[in-house]
Formats: C-alpha cells, sequence, structure tokens
C-alpha cells in the first residue's frame, strides 16, 4: 500500500509527527491490522516516546503482526522502558523466528541487548 511507504518515508526524512499522524488515521481505516501500529511504534521511538512505542508494538502482535524486526524493535523499547522481562521474552520470539532466517542487523541489537546482565540473567530462564 502507498500510503504505509510514504508514512514511513516521512518519518525518515525527519517529519515523524506527519508519519505518526498518518499511521494513525490508517489505525481507523485498519484497526485489525497491524501495520499502522507499527508505523505509530516507529514514530513514537522516533521522538523517545518508548512507552507509548510499547503499546502501539503490543497492538501490532496482538493483531498478527510478527517478525524478527517487529519483536526486536518492540525488545528495544520495553528495554528503554527497564522492562527486562519483556526483553527476554521477545528476545526467546526473536530466536524462534530466527530459525526460520535471520537478518544480520537483528543478531547485532539481539546481541547488544543481551550484554545488560539484567536481560541475560531473564533470558536464560
Amino acid at each position: 500500500m502507498a500510503l504505509i511507504n510514504i508514512g514511513h518515508s516521512a518519518r525518515k526524512e525527519g517529519m515523524v509527527n506527519q508519519s505518526e499522524r498518518l499511521f494513525q488515521h490508517l489505525s481507523h481505516a485498519y484497526p485489525l491490522r497491524a501495520f499502522p501500529y507499527i508505523g505509530i511504534a516507529m514514530a513514537c521511538m522516533e521522538k523517545g516516546h518508548y512507552p507509548r512505542a510499547c503499546t502501539e508494538f503490543e497492538q501490532a502482535m496482538q493483531n498478527g503482526g510478527e517478525g524478527v524486526d517487529l519483536f526486536i524493535w518492540a525488545a528495544f523499547c520495553y528495554y528503554r522502558c527497564g522492562r527486562y522481562d519483556k526483553v527476554a521474552e521477545l528476545l526467546h520470539r526473536v530466536e524462534v523466528e530466527e530459525a526460520r532466517g535471520e537478518s544480520y542487523g537483528v543478531k547485532q541489537m539481539k546481541d547488544l541487548l543481551l550484554e545488560d546482565a539484567k536481560v541475560a540473567r531473564l533470558y536464560r530462564k
């Protein structure tokens, strides 16, 4: 869908508020789909609003969103919120998805999150 590309392009070009607003409109048009909430979460993350990004990523996952990119970005936001239990949970989901094929960037971020002893301790459970 062209509007999704426009929303992500706007965010990448620094028009974060416009991107967020576009994805909010799309969430009203497609409330049961994951993509609008991912777009909102990415905009929130760009603005440093990690608690809101976590909420939006959760909504995306409830609506069927999956994949290593979604899980690792959500884990990063939970990490920024100090929710190490959720980071560990999402890293386990990343591990399951990695069996299907992994991207190098996701592995780097996973390894970075696991360097924190609080995350590593929970991840091993």
